[in-house]
């Protein structure tokens, strides 16, 4: 059963996921938002960008909160969750809006595609750090634990 008393640096920080989900959903209205603007003034933004922005912005974003949520609730271990959460987050939102930038096409420079690989690689340093901190929260977890126990123990 979850203990009330627990000490706070156990506790998966919440506020964080909230923004996680939060921001999902700025990012599927921006987008939105942009796609609407560009059909009616013809403004030439890639959709390509735009989808890549919902798929990352809001997709990734909202699977990033959702599975902070699921794994800490099922393993009722936070391992590097709170420590590394804000990094990912920052990562994610600046590769989001950078690959945004430089592949629709709105940046009329040579180096437009330099900007976009450089959100993309932002991307893949959020994801991987995800990854791991995922996969490394599930499988460190207290393999005792007691909500379960007491669960199959009243079947």
């Amino acid at each position: 059963m979850y203990n009330r008393n627990a000490k706070h640096s156990n506790v998966l920080n919440i506020k964080t996921v909230l923004i996680f989900i939060t921001t999902s959903f700025i990012y599927l209205l921006s987008g939105i938002i942009i796609l609407m603007i560009d059909m009616i003034a013809g403004l030439g933004i890639r959709r390509d960008a735009i989808f890549i922005m919902w798929l990352f912005g809001f997709v990734a974003m909202i699977v990033f909160g959702l599975s902070y949520m699921f794994v800490s609730g099922f393993t009722r271990n936070k391992a590097l969750m709170n420590s590394t959460m804000k990094y990912e987050y920052i990562f994610l939102n600046i590769g989001v809006i950078t690959f945004f930038a430089g592949f629709s096409g709105i940046i009329a420079a040579d180096f437009t595609l330099d900007i976009a690989g450089a959100g993309l690689m932002l991307l893949i340093i959020a994801i991987t750090l995800h990854i791991f901190n995922i996969a490394f929260s599930a499988f460190s977890g207290n393999q005792n634990n007691t909500k379960e126990r007491n669960f199959t123990d009243s079947q």
